[in-house]
């Protein structure tokens, strides 16, 4: 599977490129500024809990999306030095 991560600061057009390169290569678009969206007004965006949920979330969906039989993904996310990059 090919994975395409985009991340950076907000507001540079993340999103709208991962969803032209998602339609171009017939590849899955995983958004997860709505995860963002969904956790955050409930937990704070800079609770731990918010940090803790949302990573292992992100973990959980992409260990579950690489088992997908498509050729390929693609996310974005909003870079927080927060998030485990798994290094």
């Amino acid at each position: 599977m090919h994975l395409i991560f985009l991340h950076g600061v907000p507001g540079v057009g993340k999103r709208t490129i991962a969803k032209e390169l998602a339609n171009e290569l017939g590849f899955p678009f995983l958004d997860f500024q709505n995860l963002t969206h969904l956790l955050g007004p409930v937990f704070g965006y800079n609770a731990d809990e918010f940090g803790s949920l949302r990573n292992s979330a992100y973990k959980e969906i992409l260990d579950a999306a690489l088992q997908l039989p498509e050729d390929g993904l693609i996310a974005s996310f909003t870079y927080d030095r927060f998030v485990d990059l798994g290094q």
